[in-house]
């Protein structure tokens, strides 16, 4: 189940990212209404992931899959502040891309 959860987690990201650099892009004028409630919608997945993992066991493989699911809990942590500098603007679109494709990338290899 978890790995249904970072799958959904992924989407969700996927859909920020896109439009966290659309609203980059356009100097803060196209999705500024869509992209906080994007941020709510995104939200939503990881409480549930959050939830399961307080109640997962890593079983025989703890150090590799512990290891994977801190990285991503860690990249995830970090949205809140990546959200604050996409609302003002102090990020470009390819530092954009590159949080959310690392964050993507470290779920996807937990869930792998």
């Amino acid at each position: 189940m978890i790995g249904f959860d970072l799958i959904g987690v992924v989407h969700q990201l996927q859909k920020e990212c896109g439009r966290s650099a659309v609203f980059i892009a356009s100097g803060g004028k196209i999705f500024a209404v869509e992209l906080p409630i994007q941020s709510l919608e995104t939200d939503n997945v990881p409480k549930n992931l959050d939830d399961r993992l307080k109640k997962f066991d890593t079983g025989p493989s703890r150090g590799e899959l512990a290891s994977r699911l801190s990285d991503a809990t860690a990249a995830l942590a970090e949205l809140g502040l990546k959200r604050y500098q996409i609302s003002d603007l102090k990020m470009s679109v390819p530092q954009v891309a590159k949080y959310y494709s690392g964050t993507m990338g470290k779920a996807l290899n937990t869930a792998a």
